[in-house]
């Protein structure tokens, strides 16, 4: 079976940088955005990254962090796009209650739908082939 090639193909005006926030977040975000930055990385592809390592849903004494803080909101808004790992939402026997901070950043950007776009690439063996599919799910 021939294996196929993956490689960025610019369109015409993507040659321009593009802004984009980072929030590598907790337990394996980490891991995965640093992963999807060296594929952009290896790509190519004209973006530069607004990072926000120190992002936590938890403070550092462990309670947690109630709010978005600004300057990750306003970096969101002015650049459009955000990659984002998920972020920890301590509970405890005292605290059951906390809003988690991923659901603070939905309602802070008055984001309401959840869309991802899956499907098959050529060349490449998987259980289903031809799989063009969106799910689209609504958060209130």
């Amino acid at each position: 079976m021939r294996r196929g090639l993956m490689t960025y193909m610019q369109t015409p005006g993507a040659s321009r940088e593009h802004r984009v926030t980072l929030i590598p977040g907790d337990g394996i975000g980490p891991e995965v955005t640093n992963s999807v930055v060296q594929v952009v990385d290896q790509l190519k592809a004209p973006i530069r990254w607004d990072r926000f390592d120190g992002l936590s849903g938890a403070m550092p004494d462990g309670m947690p962090r109630l709010e978005v803080p600004a300057e990750v909101l306003d970096s969101i808004r002015k650049n459009k796009v955000c990659l984002k790992g998920t972020l920890f939402t301590p509970l405890s026997k005292k605290n059951t209650s906390t809003q988690s901070l991923n659901v603070q950043m939905r309602k802070d950007l008055e984001l309401t739908v959840n869309l991802v776009h899956g499907f098959t690439l050529p060349g490449i063996p998987v259980r289903h082939e031809d799989l063009d599919i969106v799910v689209i799910r609504w958060d209130v």
